[in-house]
């Protein structure tokens, strides 16, 4: 293959904007679907294998609303990416060779086998979750809860969702809930059950819950807001 990330085949564009992705950059395809930004980003491994390349993806789901109130309360919450071994029920990671030796026509094939699993198994993932709702009862059905950061990413689902006082509630509880874990583990350090515990969890909640209740309080254009 005589080009340098197999993303960069011109047929592997064609092939992917055929279902409905269109190339962002080498390493990230992104569709729209619904209220959310779809985007399947590629990876490369070598192994020690010269002139050998292994590729893979991970799928992602994105909100604007989700990245532009992270940015007013003033914390990093990403989108929620699952590896495509998951979604194909996979137990272990899974990926697509490619030497610099192998012909178009495998090329080809390698790259049609690729969109295939997307058609397979990717779309029908992402087609569940077009909307803010569809995520938060993906959520609650705890269909999606090991893909994405929980306990900060709810209460913002809440409030886009115009529940203010059910974003601050679930705030309130997961803090006391982990304020409680510190202290029995506390316990169980001076009797001997545990190594010295570390709270740092508990630390970047505790100023993610400072700032997003600052941010109910001081915004005005908080969905849920009267």
């Amino acid at each position: 293959m005589n080009y340098k990330f197999l993303t960069d085949h011109p047929y592997f564009n064609e092939k992917f904007l055929s279902i409905g992705f269109k190339r962002q950059n080498r390493r990230k395809y992104i569709r729209k679907c619904g209220d959310a930004v779809d985007s399947l980003q590629f990876g490369r491994a070598h192994y020690g294998e010269h002139f050998v390349s292994y590729y893979s993806f991970t799928v992602f789901i994105d909100f604007k609303e989700i990245d532009k109130t992270c940015q007013n309360i003033g914390v990093l919450i990403g989108g929620f990416g699952i590896p495509i071994h998951i979604l194909c029920n996979e137990k272990y990671y899974i990926d697509w060779r490619v030497a610099n030796e192998d012909s178009e026509k495998y090329v080809k094939k390698v790259i049609d086998d690729m969109a295939d699993v997307v058609k397979r198994y990717a779309i029908p993932f992402l087609d569940k979750y077009p909307t803010i709702q569809d995520v938060i009862k993906g959520i609650e059905e705890k269909k999606i809860n090991r893909y994405l950061d929980e306990r900060r990413l709810t209460p913002i689902l809440y409030l886009l969702n115009g529940e203010k006082a059910r974003a601050i509630d679930y705030v309130n509880e997961t803090l006391q809930r982990m304020q409680e874990e510190k202290i029995k583990l506390l316990n169980d350090y001076e009797m001997g059950k545990c190594e010295e515990p570390l709270f740092k969890d508990l630390d970047v909640y505790i100023d993610y819950a400072d700032k997003f209740k600052k941010y109910t309080r001081e915004s005005h254009t908080v969905p849920g807001t009267v």
